[in-house]
């Protein structure tokens, strides 16, 4: 039974079903691995699926950093999940633009918060992150315009 809030957000199970069997049969996965990224698909709450790590998802689910890299990287090319490189402040952590390719990348950026300018850098200022697609569910983090001023600091600008 899908929980009634992600019902509420547009979840859509079949497409899920399809995407996570092209995932299992891709390759040989380590067990369980797959079902715990079906479930965090299906988890009610909006930023479950929102900026996920790969590298803290394997480690939660005891599984090599690589079995991570390589589940969200395969799952980003059957459309489960689409790849984010996070350019974030080196001075306080806050989330400046998202890229959806390296190409739009500038060698400077300017953080609101810090009000300052620095120097972007591979090294320290990108996070590559991973978002559910919206054929799946559309993702109440995915507009943060329309969250509580509480959801907006708290769980989506530190997420």
């Amino acid at each position: 039974m899908i929980p009634s809030e992600a019902m509420a957000t547009g979840f859509d199970e079949a497409r899920l079903g399809e995407l996570i069997g092209s995932i299992r049969s891709a390759r040989a996965w380590p067990a369980g691995l797959v079902d715990r990224l079906a479930a965090l698909a299906r988890d009610p709450d909006d930023f479950t699926a929102y900026r996920v790590n790969p590298l803290a998802f394997a480690r939660d689910a005891g599984v090599e950093a690589a079995d991570g890299i390589a589940l969200f990287l395969v799952a980003a090319k059957h459309g489960l999940f689409a790849m984010h490189w996070d350019l974030l402040c080196t001075g306080c952590g806050d989330l400046v633009e998202r890229f959806d390719s390296l190409s739009f990348m500038h060698s400077t950026y300017h953080c609101g918060i810090c009000q300052t300018d620095y120097q972007a850098t591979l090294e320290d200022s990108i996070e590559v992150s991973f978002t559910l697609s919206p054929a799946v569910r559309d993702l109440r983090a995915s507009h943060p315009d329309q969250l509580s001023p509480e959801e907006y600091y708290y769980r989506w600008l530190f997420n």
